[in-house]
């Protein structure tokens, strides 16, 4: 997750200059996505973790530490209809994997089912 260091809402608030180091942001998050420090944060999330959706995530991002990341979605919520909880600008960086779904065609489109898969 990468989080914008002026509290503003949504994406649309970021001035130009923001938007540079949130791109910036992004790709070296993606670049050190297997730096050491980051299975520490994982496996100490882990241990730390009060809900179980926590623990869930923590567990399957540990569980696919070895194996290659093939691709990227990345996901951004603005305002609660697009299921926006925390109201602080914040980009969530999601690696795939070959085979973890089924048929990954539509990728975010999935967000509405029936729009999803689009090669129908």
């Amino acid at each position: 997750m990468i989080i914008s260091k002026r509290h503003i809402r949504t994406f649309f608030e970021l001035n130009q200059a923001e938007y540079a180091d949130l791109q910036k942001a992004v790709a070296l998050a993606k670049d050190n996505h297997h730096h050491p420090s980051i299975k520490a944060a994982y496996q100490d999330n882990l241990a730390r973790s009060e809900t179980l959706r926590a623990k869930e995530m923590n567990h399957i991002a540990l569980s696919h530490w070895d194996t290659p990341i093939t691709g990227y979605n990345l996901g951004v919520n603005n305002g609660e209809s697009a299921g926006q909880t925390v109201f602080h600008l914040h980009i969530h960086l999601i690696p795939r994997f070959d085979g973890d779904v089924e048929d990954p065609a539509g990728g975010v489109r999935w967000v509405i089912p029936e729009r999803a898969n689009y090669k129908k």
